[in-house]
């Protein structure tokens, strides 16, 4: 997991894969003041931004999301989320089992860490890291850039 400024975000343009395309597209949209598109593909199937506009949820049960090929990078446009994190699964049950043509998976529990997310706050989750998105209280706007790691 990374935490930092999106002002900061040229430090992990290099990283494995196409985090440049997703890095560019956050600091256009931010720059812009632009409405992001529900779904916009950055590259055929390899970097893609969804947008989600939704009320913040208790923690309590919240459950870990987790991916196998993409690495998620998260940015709340709007209002302040708390991103839940685990380090590993170890006796969590399977909530929804692993489906590998929508690289998602799903484990019950209740996050006991957060990182906070707003302004311009970005978080980037590599996969098999568990994070549990939404956390928090009030309307939220965020994006949800991924980016499909070479095997």
């Amino acid at each position: 997991m990374i935490v930092d400024d999106l002002s900061a975000c040229e430090r992990y343009a290099g990283l494995r894969g196409r985090f440049d395309l997703a890095f560019a597209y956050l600091r256009r949209l931010v720059a812009d003041g632009d409405e992001a598109a529900a779904k916009t593909l950055l590259t055929a199937e390899d970097v893609w931004a969804s947008v989600a506009k939704r009320s913040g949820r208790a923690s309590t049960n919240a459950g870990f999301e987790y991916h196998a090929r993409c690495a998620d990078v998260h940015l709340c446009l709007c209002g302040e989320e708390q991103m839940g994190w685990r380090e590993d699964a170890s006796g969590l049950a399977v909530r929804q089992p692993f489906a590998t043509e929508k690289d998602f998976g799903l484990y019950e529990g209740t996050p006991d860490r957060f990182v906070p997310l707003c302004g311009h706050r970005f978080a980037i989750f590599f996969p098999g890291e568990l994070h549990a998105p939404f956390i928090g209280h009030g309307e939220m706007t965020k994006i949800c850039v991924k980016v499909r790691l070479p095997l």
